[in-house]
């Protein structure tokens, strides 16, 4: 036993908690199947008992003592492993936080700490270097050093600080198999030891969510690589403005107020005051900035897809319109699949809460971080969905020796060292270089030296020599106060120390919705959001003219959009329009989500209330699981007016007489359905775009970048291949798509549903022959996949989802990745559908990003609220609690919520005792 732990007499290593039979059976068959994986996948020859897998299950029952508490701290976990601390101080349920995360999550923190620092090559040696560079380039870890230095509060720091006592406690005495397998699995390559928790490793995670949260710079590269390949007029056919008459933003009542200057949720907006659309200077730009892409593609996306299918919903219905009479709040945020789930559901509870233990607080936690994200204390709950807004500008530069151009004089560049220390080889250098926008992101590829050579720009540009180099802007990368808002969100009592919080939340930007005891309901959108001197980032800028950039200040907190108790009591985010940009003067983003998700819950809202009934803990539950899709609502009734000769198409199109368009996993109709809008989507738009946004590996002939030519002259096609990943590429069938296609319904002859002849069949030349060509395709698509017996095919089988250990569950051996990770599932719901089980219509139906977790908060009686996290609280492999809540997840089930003293001690199954 290390030396800070001692257990007591009738202690246990095991996670207990009632676990069944068959499920401790499968856990030990597991077992054994990864003592397998470590003889004969990692193929060493050594023997690895099964105690070598179980001597990193955390203690969970008897006494433990951890240095530094000033009294004991209890640990209480239920049956599904969740654990609920009580401490008497600040320092000591924090210092208990870290401790007890590590005992469950310390891989996931670890490889997580080395990917914000730009350190992974540490760890899995030179495949890791240029992912490494990219990192060290952004400068994460620089920018929470210096948060935690000269920014943050010192009761902030007091308490990361305390957060890393704990986890260090933990770490004490305790080799990397003692800690979690993979550490077993990784010693067989090279003999990385972990090291000691800092403060700054718990800021640094706020960077990894800022930048999967960063809106809109894929779609600023994309449009600028679709120049290669299409008009303006094409690429804002591809990009259509948000349809306010069809789906509402956030916020439909307030305006800045002309009196005061801050935002007043019972003001009128004035005329005329809505945001400029100015576009930059570069508008048509062609460059090589795909390279750039696929430089993205390679970095770790923690959260998910950066695409308009990541995002999350949150609601709330005020007490007049619930049968609890008190307001019912519900969140679940749409993040990449990750085993272990990306949230660890936890409360911290100080047994009487004083000015030396501030929290009672319960809700989901990011392991590796103190506090609570998401959830509730003893008298408000908040929400977070993403709101897009637009904090990133791609800026070209003007590279002259040791400088860079501005306003006609050559600027030095700010520059670093940063050394790569890699596993199992030498030592990597690199040189940063930095303009006054940003870091130039393009010396970290010799294929990105290119980005830039071919920019049409106006004649005021300098000389491109060589081409431009590309800087990039991003509010993520100046110091800010985020980890403050963290815990005075933990602490906040009313909307007005809510609306506090939350003004510290700069960044990643969120949409955060509000409810408390006493019946109020609100919404804050917070963050630090540039103002442009010129544009609208929707294309690169350039760099070298102080015409463009960012004004200094950001937009003032006090302007930004908030609601409180709004007359038709509820409110909703689901990454739509926050304000309609002609009542607000200031721009957020110009690339929204179009609010499919948004509008669909606010109409199974006002269908409940408009019928007279109120809403129900239930009725927010069977909301979240909504599998409706809009653009089957669209679409099919067109599809089935088309004139199907072959008999085996015909019996497929029958699929969807009278489907109700609910995307149910054991549905043909669904299944059908959505093989045929990809195929649409191929048709119309995915075989137009350039190669840097097709999947990867798939090959088309086409015309050349220069030619305007009609799109069947074949004898003047190329042949060119995809660039991008699977889940990244276009068209990814997301509700910009929905709109898209909605918007050349009326418009049966554009040129969007003209497709050359292939071999097998003739050009199409408007929209129902693209549609019956979509429907001939995804019938032989799906009989390949799925047979040819229409009865056997459902949804489900094609929309799986599997569960992936996040570095050796991907990268490892075959047996160590299928015993490390699990599945596949079969799922309903879809991409745009309130159950976001989002799949990308150019890569195939895989699932790629899901509900992280569900919740339905019972404001006032927190006993009642209802969570479930995607997988388990236990990041071990082989825990009963590794994916204990999963099969519960798929089913659309939530587990009870225990907060208050009673209640938990009555889910209660172990208790572990911290002792000084």
């Amino acid at each position: 036993m290390p030396a800070n732990t001692t257990a007591s007499s009738g202690s246990t290593g095991t996670a207990g908690g009632g676990t069944g039979k068959k499920k401790g059976r499968r856990a030990r068959l597991l077992v054994i199947v990864l003592v397998l994986a470590l003889v004969a996948g990692i193929g060493y020859g050594t023997y690895w008992s099964v105690s070598t897998v179980r001597a990193s299950y955390p203690q969970t029952r008897g006494t433990a003592q951890l240095a530094g508490l000033d009294s004991n701290v209890e640990v209480k976990r239920d049956g599904n492993g969740i654990p609920q601390i009580y401490a008497d101080s600040d320092a000591d349920l924090f210092r208990a936080q870290g401790f007890v995360q590590a005992q469950d999550r310390f891989w996931e923190m670890d490889v997580r700490r080395h990917m914000t620092a730009g350190r992974l090559s540490e760890m899995f040696g030179s495949g890791q270097v240029e992912t490494d560079s990219f990192l060290r380039t952004l400068g994460w870890r620089k920018v929470a050093q210096e948060e935690y230095d000269h920014v943050l509060s010192p009761e902030t720091k007091k308490n990361l600080q305390s957060y890393a006592d704990g986890v260090n406690a933990y770490l004490k005495g305790r080799d990397g198999k003692d800690i979690s397998v993979e550490y077993a699995a990784l010693g067989f390559t090279n003999d990385y030891k972990p090291t000691e928790w800092t403060p700054v490793d718990s800021v640094a995670w706020l960077k990894a969510m800022a930048w999967d949260l960063r809106g809109n710079m894929q779609d600023e590269i994309d449009r600028s690589l679709m120049t290669s390949r299409l008009d303006s007029k094409q690429i804002q056919d591809l990009y259509p403005p948000y349809p306010y008459d069809k789906h509402k933003p956030i916020v439909s009542e307030g305006a800045i107020s002309p009196v005061t200057g801050k935002y007043d949720p019972k003001a009128t907006p004035s005329e005329g005051v809505g945001s400029s659309t100015a576009q930059g200077a570069t508008q048509g730009l062609n460059t090589q900035l795909g390279a750039l892409s696929d430089t993205l593609d390679e970095i770790p996306a923690l959260l998910g897809p950066n695409g308009t299918g990541i995002g999350s919903n949150s609601w709330v219905v005020s007490g007049k319109y619930t049968t609890t009479d008190k307001p019912l709040l519900a969140n679940d945020p749409h993040l990449a699949p990750q085993l272990p789930s990306l949230w660890y559901q936890m409360g911290l509870h100080c047994r009487t809460v004083s000015a030396t233990c501030k929290y009672d607080a319960a809700g989901y936690t990011f392991s590796g971080m103190p506090g609570v994200i998401i959830g509730h204390n003893q008298d408000v709950a908040w929400g977070f969905t993403n709101l897009g807004a637009d904090v990133t500008d791609l800026f070209l530069e003007k590279v002259s020796g040791d400088g860079y151009q501005y306003d006609g004089r050559v600027k030095p560049f700010t520059t670093r060292e940063e050394t790569i220390k890699v596993a199992g080889g030498s030592d990597r250098h690199i040189t940063v270089r930095e303009t006054n926008n940003g870091p130039l992101v393009s010396d970290r590829s010799s294929e990105l030296e290119k980005v830039g050579q071919k920019a049409p720009v106006t004649n005021a540009a300098p000389d491109r020599a060589d081409g431009y180099a590309v800087a990039l802007k991003w509010t993520a990368l100046e110091p800010g106060k985020s980890m403050d808002a963290v815990f005075e969100l933990n602490r906040a009592k009313d909307f007005t120390s809510f609306r506090a919080a939350a003004e510290h939340f700069e960044v990643p930007s969120q949409n955060l919705i509000y409810a408390d005891t006493k019946g109020h309901i609100g919404y804050q959108a917070p963050g630090k959001i540039p103002v442009r001197r010129s544009g609208d980032g929707t294309m690169p800028s350039p760099g070298w003219s102080s015409a463009y950039g960012w004004k200094k200040d950001p937009i003032p907190f006090d302007e930004l959009p908030y609601e409180y108790d709004p007359k038709r009591g509820y409110i909703v985010t689901a990454n739509q329009a926050v304000i309609d940009e002609d009542k607000y003067p200031y721009l957020l983003t110009k690339d929204w989500g179009y609010g499919t998700r948004s509008q669909r819950i606010s109409d199974l809202i006002e269908s409940k209330i408009k019928g007279g009934g109120k809403i129900s803990t239930d009725d927010m539950q069977k909301m979240q699981m909504d599998n409706t899709s809009e653009i089957a609502a669209l679409l099919v009734p067109e599809l089935m007016k088309i004139n199907i000769s072959d008999k085996d198409i015909r019996e497929a199109q029958k699929l969807l007489e009278g489907w109700d368009y609910t995307q149910e996993a054991d549905s043909a109709a669904a299944a059908y359905f959505n093989a045929v809008w990809r195929n649409i989507l191929k048709l119309g738009f995915g075989d137009k775009l350039p190669k840097e946004m097709r999947v990867k590996g798939e090959c088309l002939n086409v015309p050349p970048a220069s030619s305007s030519g009609p799109v069947d002259e074949q004898d003047k096609l190329v042949r060119e291949c995809g660039q991008r990943a699977p889940d990244s590429a276009q068209p990814d069938g997301g509700d910009r798509w929905y709109q898209v296609v909605a918007n050349l319904m009326d418009k049966p002859d554009s040129d969007w549903w003209k497709s050359p002849r292939s071999r097998k069949d003739p050009a199409t030349e408007n929209r129902d022959e693209l549609f019956a060509r979509a429907m001939e395709d995804a019938r032989w698509e799906l009989t390949a996949k799925l047979g040819k017996d229409i009865t056997t095919w459902n949804w489900g089988r094609l929309h799986q989802l599997t569960l992936k250990n996040q570095t050796l569950g991907k990268e490892g051996p075959g047996l160590l990745q299928r015993a490390l990770n699990r599945g596949p599932w079969d799922l309903g719901g879809g991409e745009a559908a309130v159950n976001a089980t989002g799949w990308n219509a150019a890569g195939g139906y895989e699932v790629v990003w899901v509900p992280s977790m569900r919740m339905v908060v019972n404001v006032g009686d927190w006993d009642k609220s209802r969570w479930i996290n995607l997988t388990g609280a236990s990041g071990h492999a082989f825990s009963a609690h590794y994916t204990d809540q999963t099969d519960k997840w798929v089913n659309g089930e939530l587990l009870d919520w225990s907060f208050g003293t009673n209640a938990v001690a009555g889910s209660t199954t172990d208790t572990l005792t911290l002792k000084p």
